[in-house]
C-alpha cells in the first residue's frame, strides 16, 4: 500500500530525505517553521549531476538544506490545496532571467547541466538559495561554482568553475542576455585558450586533468562595481574583485566592528579601466565581521563609494 503522508526531520545544513508514494510538488511541502527549507530539492542523475526538482517522486532520493532543525510534512491532501504566494521582496532572482552555459556531451543525447550568472550583486542570503549538494564520490559527474552554487555574480573579475568526472569532451553552448563574457582555461595556472560566449554559440572543450575552467567578463566594465569577498566567511585570506569603466584613483580600507581602522590594502592608487581584484589577508586579525569601504575618483569626474561586509571565522 503506497504511503499517502509522512513527517520529515530535517537538522540544520544538508539532509538526504526520501519521499511517499505519490508525487508531491515542492509548492505542497508543509513546512514546521517558516523559512525552514532554504534551497531547491535536488536529485542526482549519473550523467548530468544535480538537477533542482519540482516534484517529489515516489522512490528518488533527495537533498535539501535547512535553515535550522525542524520538519516537513508530505502528504497527498496538500497537493489539492491553494499554492503559497511568496511575496514579491522574499524571492530569490529568477535564474531564467540570467546569462547561462549548457553542459553536455558532445554525442547529443547526453542530460545536460546548466550553471547561471550575473552581473548584478547578490546578497549573501540571494546566493544562499543557489546552494547545491555536498559533492557527490569521486568519479561520478558534477559540476558547480568554486562557491558549491549553480548560480554567480560575475561582477568585476574570475569565477572559476568545479568540473568533477568530466572524462569525455564536454560541449558548452550559451545563453547571453546581456553583457560580454568568456571561458578561460588554465594550465598550471596559465591561460591557455579563451572562448567567448556569445548568445546561441557553441564549443567544446577537453577538461583534462590539471585543467581548470573560469568565467570572466569581457570588455570594458559599464559601471563601477565592487563584487562581494571570496571566500566569505574566509580564513584567513579572501579576494575582493573591483571594476573600473574609466582609468581613476582608488582607495580600500578595512574596518572592524567598533569603527577602527584595520587595514588599508590599496590606498589612492592609479588604476586603468577594467577589471581588478585584491588579496586579504588577516592572518593577524581576531575572529569577526569586518567592513570594507571602496572609493573611486574616476577620470572622468565621476566619483564612487561602496561597502561590504565580510566574516573572518578561525
Amino acid at each position: 500500500v503506497p504511503v499517502l503522508s509522512d513527517t520529515i526531520q530535517l537538522t540544520q545544513g544538508w539532509n538526504l530525505i526520501g519521499s511517499i508514494g505519490y508525487p508531491i510538488p515542492k509548492s505542497a511541502v508543509a513546512q514546521s517553521v517558516g523559512g525552514l527549507v532554504s534551497s531547491n530539492y535536488f536529485a542526482f542523475n549519473g550523467v548530468s549531476g544535480y538537477g533542482a526538482s519540482d516534484t517529489l517522486k515516489p522512490g528518488r532520493a533527495y537533498w535539501v538544506k535547512a535553515s535550522t532543525a525542524g520538519d516537513i510534512f508530505l502528504d497527498v491532501k496538500y497537493t489539492a490545496g491553494t499554492v503559497p504566494v511568496v511575496p514579491p521582496e522574499e524571492r530569490n532572482p529568477d535564474p531564467g532571467t540570467m546569462n547561462s552555459i549548457a553542459l553536455s556531451g558532445t554525442a547529443g543525447d547526453d542530460a545536460v547541466s546548466r550553471l547561471y550568472f550575473t552581473p548584478e550583486v547578490l546578497t549573501e542570503a540571494e546566493a544562499a538559495g543557489f546552494d547545491l549538494p555536498p559533492l557527490p564520490p569521486s568519479g561520478a559527474f558534477d559540476v558547480r561554482f568554486a562557491t558549491n552554487r549553480f548560480v554567480a555574480s560575475v561582477s568585476g573579475g574570475e569565477i572559476p568553475i568545479l568540473l568533477q568526472g568530466a572524462e569525455r569532451p564536454i560541449r558548452i553552448t550559451a545563453s547571453i542576455v546581456s553583457g560580454s563574457y568568456a571561458i578561460v582555461e588554465k594550465t598550471g595556472g596559465v591561460v591557455t585558450a579563451t572562448h567567448s560566449l556569445t548568445d546561441g554559440g557553441t564549443f567544446v572543450i577537453d577538461a583534462a586533468p590539471g585543467k581548470r575552467f573560469s568565467i570572466i567578463e569581457s570588455g570594458l566594465p559599464a559601471a563601477f562595481a565592487l563584487g562581494q569577498n571570496y571566500p566569505n566567511p574566509f580564513n584567513p585570506t579572501t579576494t575582493l574583485r573591483y571594476s573600473l569603466p574609466v582609468d581613476g584613483i582608488i582607495s580600500l580600507t578595512v574596518y572592524n566592528i567598533l569603527g577602527e581602522r584595520i587595514a588599508v590594502p590599496i590606498r589612492a592608487v592609479a588604476t586603468t579601466a577594467g577589471y581588478h581584484s585584491v588579496d586579504i589577508d588577516a592572518s593577524s586579525w581576531p575572529t569577526g565581521t569586518y567592513f570594507v569601504s571602496f572609493n573611486v575618483s574616476g577620470s572622468d569626474g565621476r566619483t564612487f563609494t561602496q561597502g561590504l561586509k565580510m566574516l573572518l571565522v578561525r
